[in-house]
């Protein structure tokens, strides 16, 4: 299990306004037991209901990170169908 804490895009800015490394600083000093940010866009559905497509990022220090879409067939179990990935680091 784990605990997920919302941060806003504003905060984000302004605690990595000095640039990623003390942006990373700030971040533990303020969050220590977290593992890095993990984004997620809004969910777009197909007309019929039956995708959706959405982008989840994560981003930890300086240098670690990535992000993926995903397209998913909605249903009783929801699957990934597709993956790209578009960024690493």
């Amino acid at each position: 299990p784990f605990k997920l804490k919302g941060i806003s895009d504003l905060k984000s800015w302004f605690m990595f306004l000095k640039g990623p490394s003390k942006g990373w600083q700030r971040f533990y000093r303020n969050h220590p037991k977290a593992y890095g940010i993990l984004e997620i866009s809004d969910i777009i559905f197909s007309s019929k209901g039956d995708y959706c497509l959405m982008y989840i990022g994560y981003q930890r220090e300086s240098r670690h990170g990535g992000g993926n879409l995903l397209l998913i067939k909605l249903g009783k179990e929801p699957e990934i169908i597709n993956e790209k990935t578009l960024w690493r680091s």
